[in-house]
């Protein structure tokens, strides 16, 4: 019986491939009429959350194990969720545990048609790679003005998607720059699975595998009103160190159940 759902799994990821990248078309293109006829930005969340994000897990036989809810801010605080970026999947993942968030997302991506513009009028972030001044420039202005009417964002520290077992990559500071400029707190969200169920070097999902466990943990919020901005180092360095303990004991939970 395992060998034949293993089987089926590869029959699967390939059928669910292009069905995802249509649905997901489908919900750009339902995104931009939401936005062109102003709809509440939460119309558009919860579209992308219940008509993207569940199913999608729900197709690939992901179960999703939550921990840490009552870290979670009120829905009305501004917050900056920071997490690991191992997988394209991380996006629906975050997207499940906090569906009113805007995202950031590399400045090339807005290129692409319908997407690019889907991305622009949703109110994703735009981040200059290889521009730093210029992404602080937006945070400092742009992100902080929308901090202060409401909107809370997803970044990932490590910059782009990252795996390596036990070890997070090195965190950018530029995220921290939007906390401080903002004045609001950091909820740190740690993912582990993801990378087994998509990797960076494949299109397919659960290639083999016919159900994942991923796990979502959600710490502590952090508050960067006492830090300096000279001081944003020491800031930077807690945060990861509070991610990192928890993504290697994480990881060492799920080695010690196999």
């Amino acid at each position: 019986m395992r060998y034949l759902l293993v089987l089926f799994s590869y029959f699967r990821a390939i059928l669910v491939l292009p069905l995802a990248l249509i649905q997901f078309l489908l919900i750009c293109v339902l995104s931009l009429i939401f936005s062109i006829f102003s709809f509440p930005k939460i119309f558009i969340h919860t579209v992308f959350k219940y008509f993207w994000a569940t199913p999608l897990l729900k197709i690939l036989n992901v179960n999703i194990i939550i921990t840490g809810e009552e870290n979670l801010p009120k829905k009305s605080q501004s917050t900056l969720y920071l997490f690991n970026h191992s997988s394209l999947l991380d996006i629906p993942l975050v997207l499940l545990v906090v569906p009113h968030i805007y995202f950031g997302a590399k400045s090339s991506l807005f290129k692409i048609p319908i997407f690019g513009l889907a991305m622009k009028l949703y109110g994703a972030l735009k981040i200059y790679r290889g521009r730093s001044s210029q992404t602080i420039d937006m945070y400092k202005k742009e992100a902080s003005k929308r901090a202060q009417n409401g909107d809370s964002f997803a970044l990932a520290p490590e910059g782009g998607r990252h795996y390596e077992h036990g070890k997070l990559a090195d965190f950018k500071k530029g995220p921290f720059l939007l906390s401080f400029f903002s004045q609001i707190p950091v909820v740190p969200i740690v993912i582990t699975g993801a990378h087994q169920v998509l990797n960076k070097s494949s299109i397919f999902c659960n290639w083999g595998r016919w159900k994942s466990n991923i796990k979502i943990s959600i710490l502590p919020s952090q508050p960067v009103t006492q830090y300096l901005e000279e001081d944003l180092g020491i800031f930077k360095n807690k945060v990861k160190t509070l991610m990192q303990e928890e993504y290697a004991r994480c990881i060492h939970v799920d080695t010690k159940s196999i």
